[in-house]
């Protein structure tokens, strides 16, 4: 669906209670599901390994049911107030002083925002020197596509510029998105995004997670695999994707490092 300007009002005052009812129906599963649990923990075990040591505020911007905070020691925060959120933080617009933040953590957030611009912005301002963005995001490869595009509930556009504001809407939440968000901007756009924000460098771009998350059944249908069997078969899939994910992989890990422009 396209947002236009007569529309965006409306939207904002019910999708604080949309997103209310998306985010504890997927805690809500989260608790039930052991698979589930099982990927996030390798995820958190992914991420914990990109964190930067500098002195900083480790912050988790949009964290939604909570998922990823049971195994990272972070500052939750998200758009909207629940009572398991530390703080009610607006990705777009941080509560943070220059340089205050050594980490910027995200899953699934980033292809949410309706302005992917002033979001980063936001992080090259709040970031010190040697801060990092680590992101957890969907991909847009061959495989990926498909599923996305046909399968998955949240719209995508490939053809979007990731330098405008997002116009389409993901019915379910009532929030802006489109999936497409973090490969328009960290694969296709890279150049352009390199000289808009010289400071933020990337550092790490991984495409990882093909079958094994989608056999877990998400949030919402039925797992195929054992809780026991997650931690072997992502290991194994990662292996696997290191030379394949750019054709096969459905998320990508990316971290950016703030780093001095010399000269």
């Amino acid at each position: 669906s396209i947002i236009n300007n007569a529309e965006r009002e409306n939207l904002s005052d019910c999708s604080a209670h949309n997103y209310y009812k998306v985010v504890m129906r997927h805690r809500q599963e989260y608790s039930r599901r052991p698979a589930l649990r099982a990927v996030y923990q390798h995820w958190a075990n992914r991420i914990q390994q990109c964190l930067s040591r500098v002195k900083g505020k480790s912050i988790e911007l949009g964290c939604g049911c909570g998922a990823l905070s049971h195994y990272l020691d972070i500052t939750k925060t998200d758009i909207h107030k629940h009572n398991w959120v530390d703080e009610v933080v607006d990705a777009c617009d941080m509560p943070y002083e220059d340089g205050e933040c050594a980490n910027l953590v995200a899953i699934d957030m980033l292809h949410h925002l309706p302005e992917p611009c002033r979001f980063l912005n936001e992080v090259n301002r709040v970031l010190t020197d040697g801060g990092r963005l680590v992101m957890l995001e969907p991909y847009i490869s061959f495989f990926s596509y498909f599923i996305y595009r046909f399968i998955h509930h949240e719209p995508l556009d490939k053809n979007a510029s990731p330098f405008e504001r997002v116009t389409l809407l993901d019915k379910e939440s009532g929030e802006a998105c489109n999936e497409a968000m973090p490969t328009l901007l960290f694969v296709r756009h890279q150049k352009e995004l390199r000289q808009r924000w010289p400071q933020l460098l990337i550092t790490l771009l991984e495409f990882s997670d093909a079958l094994v998350y989608p056999l877990t059944g998400g949030f919402s249908h039925h797992s195929w695999l054992p809780a026991r069997w997650i931690g072997p078969l992502m290991k194994f899939e990662d292996k696997l994707l290191k030379k394949t994910g750019r054709f096969l992989g459905m998320r990508m890990l990316v971290v950016i490092e703030k780093r001095q422009v010399q000269g």
